[in-house]
């Protein structure tokens, strides 16, 4: 006898698994009835593979942040940053053009930039509030000069120009590059915005009034001439021992030359670039090296630091150019660093692209070698009429060898580096008397 028609349609699916065994309503994977809430008794192996992918799942983002969290980030070129970039997450490395400007409100670190300069251009890197201040609080604020490798977020605007937002001040890696002493009288006006390392006796102390924002001033000497030392008030402030100030102390400081009303002065930009000698050792005699040489040399009490030593040297150190002129090729990777003189033709030129961050490239040939100058827009905007170079041209360049990929190469920085000669046949092509 067939059953009836009631009694098939309550029957639980008794042939789908997937199925609730009370009511019959499809469950799949799930422990309990949606409908009526029945437990449903899954099978095991369903089970297994259940928590199985949820454990292989688990694994996966463990290994994809540790992946992420020790991955080496890609060093970036500055030269070859383009819009497609913008908000990457890059590192780059090169050297720190003029020291670092900090920026405080009511004494309170805000900000900081500097502008980093690779083979291929240069960028300004910034850093705000909290990655600012462990910068300063750590002594890691780059000066000029100083090698740096950071790590942020690029951000390039509608006009091409591109900051890197610092995001790791942790991974920040500076590599301090002591500069020489300058003998003061070596400094021009023409060395305007380039940082210095002076020595030398202060000669007169002029604080501003206390109502005023005039900045304090500081006359300066050593054996090569004298000049102006100016600071403000939150720098005089940084000053260690500033109570020590006084005519006859002797100081070391890092400067950065300027010009003010046509004249030129040394601006001090963080009190902790300037360090003196300790008044208390012998306050009733003058330093030695403003005595006479013989007095000098039998003077026995040692001038003492409060931060750190003086150059040992009485004499003015030469200022930072070539002292002779070399030939082109005996210039090798020994030299890195230096400052040379040579005399060449022009070969090539070869300037950058437009709206490109790269320098100008020459190729500069003495009989048989060769070496390549490269100089930024800075330089080349300053050279105009006879000075714009041109093939087989002779020319004189003063500049510092540095090494692109293991070659040395000359790098101009200012445009008084470089003198054009008067034009005469190459070697060879003498004309016959």
């Amino acid at each position: 006898m067939a059953p009836s028609s009631d009694s098939a349609a309550n029957r639980p699916n008794e042939g789908c698994k997937a199925c609730c065994p009370v009511c019959g309503v499809y469950v799949g994977p799930m422990t309990q009835c949606p409908a009526c809430g029945a437990e449903v008794i899954m099978r095991a192996s369903l089970r297994i593979f259940r928590w199985a992918a949820l454990g292989l799942a688990t694994v996966g983002l463990a290994l994809l942040f540790a992946v992420s969290r020790h991955r080496e980030i890609p060093l970036v070129r500055v030269g070859n940053v383009t819009r497609t970039m913008n908000f990457a997450y890059v590192r780059v490395e090169g050297e720190v053009l003029g020291d670092a400007r900090i920026y405080r409100n009511s004494g309170r670190v805000e900000s900081l930039r500097f502008v980093l300069r690779d083979d291929t251009g240069d960028i300004s890197v910034r850093a705000q509030r909290d990655r600012a201040r462990w910068l300063v609080d750590h002594h890691m604020v780059p000066d000029a000069g100083d090698r740096v490798e950071v790590v942020g977020t690029l951000n390039i605007g509608s006009e091409q120009d591109a900051v890197l937002w610092l995001q790791w001040p942790e991974r920040m890696r500076v590599t301090r590059v002591e500069l020489p002493v300058t003998p003061i009288g070596a400094i021009r006006a023409e060395d305007a915005d380039h940082v210095f390392r002076v020595t030398g006796h202060i000669l007169a102390v002029r604080p501003p009034r206390s109502d005023s924002r005039a900045p304090w001033v500081i006359e300066i000497r050593d054996e090569s001439g004298s000049a102006p030392l100016v600071f403000f008030k939150d720098v005089y402030e940084e000053i260690t021992n500033r109570t020590d100030l006084a005519p006859g102390v002797r100081i070391e400081a890092r400067v950065t030359a300027s010009i003010y009303r046509g004249s030129l002065q040394l601006a001090l930009r963080r009190g902790t670039d300037l360090r003196m000698a300790d008044t208390s050792v012998d306050s009733g005699r003058a330093p030695s090296s403003l005595l006479s040489p013989a007095t000098a040399a039998d003077e026995e009490t040692p001038i003492l630091f409060r931060t750190a030593p003086l150059s040992d040297s009485t004499q003015p150190s030469p200022a930072p150019v070539a002292s002779r002129t070399i030939a082109i090729r005996d210039i090798s990777s020994n030299l890195e660093g230096q400052m040379v003189r040579v005399v060449g033709r022009v070969r090539e030129v070869h300037p950058p692209r437009a709206e490109s961050r790269a320098p100008w490239r020459w190729v500069l040939d003495e009989e048989d070698a060769a070496i390549e100058v490269v100089y930024w827009s800075a330089v080349a905007s300053q050279l105009k009429g006879d000075a714009i170079p041109a093939p087989r041209r002779r020319v004189e360049i003063t500049a510092k060898v540095e090494l692109w990929r293991s070659t040395p190469q000359l790098r101009v920085e200012r445009a008084d580096q470089i003198r054009w000669l008067s034009e005469a046949p190459p070697p060879g092509e003498e004309a016959s008397p």
